[in-house]
């Protein structure tokens, strides 16, 4: 969809989620509505202007989030980056694990 940002984030939903309130206090943007599980959530706030922010999150894998940020009608890109950054640093610093096709397979050196 034109105008979301997206990321995937190494943490459950839960931990996200967590990140997300912290980092829309961080930022003095109002919880206009949330609901989560352990597998999904969505937040909804407002900016001083009164465009919408949407952040949804679902579960990628075991232990990976993705993250979908959506600023307005058609999307506003500095804005979305500047949640999402809030939103990380409200999170530990953690790689996002390898998937099995990452994997050298037992007869092939690792890369060098």
């Amino acid at each position: 969809m034109i105008g979301k940002l997206e990321d995937k984030l190494p943490h459950p939903v839960p931990a996200v989620h967590d990140a997300v309130l912290a980092a829309l206090k961080d930022l003095n943007l109002p919880v206009r509505s949330d609901g989560a599980d352990k597998l999904a959530a969505e937040t909804k706030s407002e900016l001083s202007d009164k465009r919408d922010v949407r952040i949804n999150l679902t579960t990628e894998s075991e232990g990976v989030t993705r993250i979908s940020i959506r600023v307005g009608l058609t999307g506003d890109e500095p804005q979305s980056l500047a949640i999402l950054n809030a939103v990380k640093t409200h999170l530990p610093s953690k790689e996002l694990p390898e998937t099995p096709k990452d994997k050298p397979k037992p007869s092939e050196p690792p890369p060098a």
